[in-house]
């Protein structure tokens, strides 16, 4: 009995290595790997997204990458950041040491219509991206003007080699250290030729791994996730309508209980729109601020709201009866009150969203900001 016991001890003990051994080489372990990655990369944007809104003075524009893998985002040459492709900068960011699933840090590209320079283009809802991410296949396009993307690299394939040797980086055409060039992390498809997918290129078109050739090896490991304008802008828009409604109550008891006459809607693109006392819908007037309200206090408009055109993007309506002088009103519909969902107000401003589909943006048509045909009506085409 003693040693039949043995005997059946020993059996389990083997099945139980067995099993151990069949286990550790089942595929589900590679969705473990991967979910890692994805819950990394998602945790990346979301900090780059939250950077972006409370950005102090241009809300909606992102940091440098990080080209000498410090984890702080490079600071500009000139206007411009020294690279548009780099490391993510983790400690910019207040992120922990971010790794994918091949202990690799994460690389991150940025649109330079974005950067956080006081000179580049305004930040604003009118404004894309300009990188273009494509899916696995190399033809489906996930994203057409992105903001930026997040690369997690991967193991090296082919002939990259990730060591701090100086070598030609082709990235950048100077000598660097290998550990510091993209094309030794970030891969390429079908390049040189017309349909090339670059991820080790600032300007791209990026694409999304995993592909796997015909010989079954695999081309693309890179993993990406990509940051869109609708990402940002929402939150952003939040901010700004907060700004405005607060810079609205202390106009409106400072200047005898009305509101500043909006601008003519066709009147200010590129310019600060000035209130035209012959309207009473569109943009809202950037030069309407009162010496007993200035732009300056706390509770009022920021600077950033100027410097970056918001004004441009606002729709803004007053009720005939609210306006601060009647003037010779010939705008449409010009009522003693509005009306917003049965119920009257003094006065109303919207706040547009991102261009949708092939709206190009700044434009006069009031349509490509407001999709809803009650909230233009009597505006026809926008250009009054």
């Amino acid at each position: 009995m003693r040693q039949g016991g043995v005997a059946i001890l020993l059996f389990m003990i083997i099945l139980l290595l067995l099993g151990i051994d069949l286990l550790s080489s089942l595929p589900a372990a590679k969705p473990v790997r991967d979910s890692r990655t994805l819950d990394a990369l998602r945790e990346a944007r979301d900090a780059l997204v939250g950077r972006s809104v409370q950005d102090a003075n241009r809300p909606g524009s992102l940091p440098c990458p990080d080209t000498n893998n410090d984890g702080v985002a490079d600071l500009f040459h000139g206007s411009d950041c020294p690279s548009y492709i780099g490391r993510l900068p983790w400690k910019t960011l207040d992120l922990p040491d971010l790794r994918d699933a091949s202990g690799e840090r994460f690389w991150y590209v940025l649109s330079p219509l974005f950067r956080d320079h006081p000179s580049a283009e305004p930040i604003n809802s009118d404004l894309r991206g300009t990188l273009a991410v494509y899916a696995p296949d190399g033809t489906t396009l996930l994203a057409s003007s992105a903001v930026a993307v997040i690369f997690s690299p991967g193991s090296a394939l082919g002939n990259q080699i990730r060591d701090n040797v100086a070598a030609v980086c082709p990235s950048t055409g100077t000598a660097i250290a290998r550990n510091l060039c993209a094309n030794n992390y970030l891969d390429q498809l079908n390049c040189p030729g017309s349909n090339c997918k670059n991820n080790a290129s600032a300007s791209g078109p990026f694409v999304s791994g995993p592909i796997i050739d015909s010989n079954g090896l695999t081309v693309i490991d890179d993993n990406l996730i990509a940051i869109r304008a609708r990402d940002i802008f929402p939150a952003v828009e939040k901010r700004v309508a907060k700004a405005l409604a607060a810079w609205l109550r202390l106009y409106y008891p400072a200047n005898g209980n009305h509101y500043p006459h909006p601008s003519k809607y066709d009147a200010c693109i590129g310019f600060t729109c000035l209130g035209d006392d012959s309207v009473c819908r569109g943009r809202f007037p950037a030069g309407a601020s009162p010496s007993d309200v200035p732009f300056e206090d706390e509770l009022a408009l920021p600077s950033w709201f100027a410097n970056n055109q918001w004004y441009t993007e606002i729709y803004y309506s007053a009720g005939a009866g609210s306006l601060i002088s009647p003037g010779s009103l010939s705008s449409p519909v010009c009522n003693d009150k509005l009306t917003v969902s049965g119920i009257q107000v003094d006065a109303v401003f919207f706040t547009p969203g991102t261009p949708i589909g092939a709206i190009v943006r700044p434009s006069n048509n009031l349509s490509d900001y407001l999709e809803d045909a009650e909230n233009r009506d009597g505006w026809g085409s926008g250009a009054n």
